[in-house]
């Protein structure tokens, strides 16, 4: 099975899966196994990236951590929302 490159729109690229795969396998198990490969592989190609990398503190409140990279879910909480509100504003002033 070869894989499947993150070229194409989401959309346009599972059409593609779904038209190779209905030809070659004459078993239906076996095409619906390939085409549920493909579709991960879809999902990981588009995944979002993780951008922060450990630092052994929290990356909110700078409180020390052991693992991850919050101290407790409101920090992550916190800090996802002012992320999403840079986001936003981002798109705003374009």
């Amino acid at each position: 099975m070869k894989p499947v490159k993150p070229q194409k729109p989401p959309n346009e690229a599972v059409f593609y899966c779904l038209q190779e795969i209905e030809m070659t396998h004459p078993d239906p198990i076996d095409a619906a196994s390939e085409l549920e490969l493909q579709m991960i592989e879809l999902a990981l190609a588009y995944r979002p990236r993780v951008t922060a990398m450990f630092t052994g503190k929290c990356l909110w409140c700078d409180e020390p951590v052991d693992k991850g990279h919050y101290c407790d879910t409101e920090c992550r909480s916190d800090h996802e929302k002012e992320l999403r509100a840079i986001k936003h504003r981002r798109a705003n002033e374009n």
